[in-house]
């Protein structure tokens, strides 16, 4: 059962990174620095919202009945948005 725990977690912690969530937000910048814009703009928006919809996919499917999980989730998005709109 712990590891199935640490496996969710481990997944939840790599999406979260990959679109750049709230505790993970410190690194997004320094894959930006010393880019092309192009290449850039485009990191910067099509792998987060493929992402952001297998994120939300993978919710809704398989842990809507968990509501600590959701809790969690929508206070790291609402701390994303925050951090994001004040830094």
């Amino acid at each position: 059962m712990l590891a199935l725990v640490a496996g969710i977690l481990f997944f939840f912690i790599s999406l979260a990174f990959k679109i750049g969530q709230v505790p993970f937000h410190l690194w997004v910048s320094d894959v930006y620095t010393g880019g092309n814009m192009i290449f850039v703009s485009y990191l910067a928006i099509f792998p987060k919202m493929a992402v952001g919809y297998f994120f939300t996919k993978v919710v809704i499917y398989y842990f809507s009945s968990n509501i600590l999980l959701l809790k969690l989730l929508c206070l790291s998005g609402f701390l994303t948005i925050i951090v994001g709109s004040l830094g």
